[in-house]
């Protein structure tokens, strides 16, 4: 019965249309949404949204559930049946082929079983030299000769990895892509302090050449973003730097100085 089940499932997934992807090729890069609406069910989640990003780092923060992941799935195109207009750099995002410009990593970013180069080489053909460098810039090349270097062995899902260990990995792999936009979706959720430094460095280096729209639960993270945009319940009700979201006064402050009174009070 559970086989049966199970081929039912497969067949469904077999028989379903699938939806042409249009091939694009783009000069300049830009995301931007309009009255951009988005539920999961019957219940909506995005409430109209506007937004845009056109170079550096581009944040987007707000207590969980506010709608900040939803976005990075949007733009991921892992869901089109929204409403309203979510292009980059002027398609429409469900109606062309993404790929070879936007590059995901959130805390779900996966590892396969294998050796570090099988791994490494998913993003694109590349050279040991430059597997190095970037396992270097992002601060565990050492790490990885200790254990044999690109030969290392990885368990399924990074088993034998701590977190921050996999996080920087995961990274190294996307910044072999040497895509033009990034989505950063909670990838420093969860990891130590040093690996989540570490990723944020690279981060803003990578923000002087490409567009990264990283999402945070850590508001310090973003204090030197270009641009953030701060949810509460599907709506963005403010944006700006950081300095101007502090002269507000508003969702941004009250964010900011709770996480800063929750971490007073751990140390």
């Amino acid at each position: 019965m559970n086989g049966m089940a199970a081929s039912d499932k497969l067949f469904a997934i077999l028989e379903k249309d699938i939806q042409e992807k249009q091939n694009v090729k783009l000069d300049s890069y830009s995301i931007s949404a309009q009255n951009l609406h988005f539920g999961y069910t019957d219940k909506e989640v995005l409430h109209g949204i506007h937004f845009k990003a056109f170079k550096g780092m581009i944040g987007f923060v707000g207590e969980s559930g506010s709608g900040k992941s939803t976005i990075a799935s949007l733009l991921m195109g892992q869901y089109t049946n929204y409403s309203g207009e979510l292009k980059l750099s002027g398609h429409e995002i469900k109606d062309i082929n993404i790929y070879p410009y936007i590059t995901s990593v959130s805390l779900e970013s996966y590892l396969f079983s294998g050796s570090l180069r099988d791994n490494l080489v998913m993003a694109k053909e590349v050279s040991e030299k430059e597997m190095n460098a970037v396992l270097e810039r992002v601060g565990i090349l050492d790490f990885v000769n200790e254990q044999g270097g690109l030969n290392m062995r990885v368990l399924e899902g990074g088993k034998n990895l701590s977190g921050g260990q996999r996080q920087r990995l995961v990274l190294a792999r996307a910044l072999l892509k040497d895509s033009p936009i990034y989505i950063m979706d909670e990838a420093t959720s969860n990891i130590d302090v040093e690996s989540e430094n570490k990723i944020m460095e690279v981060l803003y280096e990578l923000s002087k050449e490409k567009l990264v729209l990283c999402i945070s639960h850590r508001l310090a993270n973003l204090i030197n973003a270009n641009q953030i945009y701060c949810l509460k319940d599907g709506n963005i009700v403010e944006s700006g730097n950081h300095e101007e979201l502090i002269q507000q006064n508003g969702v941004y402050c009250e964010l900011l100085n709770t996480q800063e009174e929750l971490e007073r009070y751990g140390a």
